[in-house]
């Protein structure tokens, strides 16, 4: 329905004549009679004041009467979300990947014309827009990274400012990473001091945190320690991370031996929470610390160390595949009543498949031949 439609529709709902409307609007009838009859479309001036003369939000006036928007934009992102799997296994090289990337961008780009200012969309754009306007910089295609990185800017800025609280510091954490990713270092920490400075204040300003504290003043103790067990689960994946990223950074300083205790020091962490780490889900970099560390080794000359971790590195995977496959849960009461039903966990878990990637990076080509790497890859291809 187009909003001559529409403002008809209003009207005849709410018993207005053409001139009663007219007057109320201060035009004329025969104004009112071009809009309902399509030869003609209200002055932008008059969106606001028919919406108020109606009752109704201006959104409805651009076609979404008789519908949910929630539901329309629900259909939306599965759309979305449909083209970025299918995206995904069509995928034969970078360049159709990202291409097809763009499609699925242009696809909200138009839902937003029809729902500009809805949050879940604009969500949705931004991130994809950071994420091409980064990836078309880093191929030297300046013109079209340098739209997009306006395209970004702009959705950021309107989540910033019309979003709530969520959407604004999601905005902030976006425009950060694209500012990053361009160079543009200080505009990158002004919108990184937008968020909390005090450390204990930042992690605990989350809906998880905040849960919490409801189920415990409710004295709902099993939905306390349900929701702190998630709690940590998600804290101790961002320190993981971050304690990853700290190893690598020290990989490029060449301080191998600093990065090696920071991995086995994330290695002794994760040991604690996960009982010696008999369990670990499938996405926490334990996965791959063996190798970071054997790289390290052999950075350093220590080929004995090396192989070390690397057998370390298959057997871990090799004693983890039925425990993943069986979606067994830790028994440590740290993360014991976890909600498992976590988005990001995999299946079925393939073991081979992750081996046979990690020992395929470039550090280890110089032992690729030797025998006793010969034999890792036997053991991973027995899987």
């Amino acid at each position: 329905m187009d909003i001559g439609q529409t403002i008809k529709k209003l009207r005849k709902e709410r018993n207005f004549t053409q001139e009663e409307l007219a007057e109320q609007l201060n035009v004329t009838p025969q104004a009112v009679s071009r809009w309902e009859n399509g030869t003609g479309l209200p002055d932008i001036s008059q969106i606001v004041p028919l919406a108020s003369v109606f009752g109704i939000s201006t959104d409805v006036l651009f076609g979404t009467i008789g519908t949910n928007d929630d539901d329309e934009v629900a259909k939306i992102l599965e759309a979305a979300d449909a083209l970025d799997e299918e995206t995904e296994k069509l995928a034969i090289n970078d360049d159709f990947y990202w291409s097809r990337v763009q499609r699925g961008y242009e696809y909200l780009i138009d839902a937003l014309k029809k729902y500009p200012n809805n949050m879940k969309l604009l969500r949705e754009a931004l991130f994809r827009s950071v994420n091409l306007a980064a990836m078309y910089r880093w191929n030297k295609d300046d013109e079209r990274a340098a739209e997009l990185y306006a395209e970004a800017e702009r959705e950021a800025n309107l989540m910033i400012t019309y979003g709530d609280l969520s959407d604004a510091l999601y905005g902030h954490q976006l425009l950060a990473k694209l500012y990053a990713v361009f160079g543009d270092f200080d505009k990158a920490e002004a919108q990184a001091a937008a968020f909390p400075d005090d450390v204990y204040g930042g992690f605990t300003m989350n809906s998880g945190a905040m849960t919490a504290l409801v189920r415990v003043q409710a004295a709902d103790h099993d939905g306390t320690v349900k929701q702190i067990c998630t709690n940590v689960f998600s804290l101790l994946n961002v320190l993981d991370g971050e304690l990853h990223n700290l190893a690598t950074a020290y990989v490029w300083k060449k301080q191998y031996e600093d990065a090696i205790a920071v991995q086995k020091g994330a290695f002794k962490l994760l040991e604690l929470v996960y009982n010696g780490g008999e369990y670990t889900p499938t996405y926490s970099r334990m996965q791959v610390q063996h190798t970071q560390i054997a790289e390290c080794y052999l950075l350093l000359g220590d080929e004995e160390s090396a192989y070390e971790w690397l057998e370390k590195f298959v057997d871990f995977h090799i004693a983890q595949k039925p425990r993943f496959d069986a979606r067994e849960k830790s028994d440590s009461p740290l993360v014991r009543e976890l909600d498992f039903s976590f988005p990001d966990f995999p299946a079925p878990y393939d073991a081979k498949a992750m081996i046979l990637q990690e020992l395929d990076y470039p550090w280890f080509k110089g032992i690729r031949e030797q025998p006793r790497f010969q034999a890792l890859l036997e053991r991973a291809n027995a899987l």
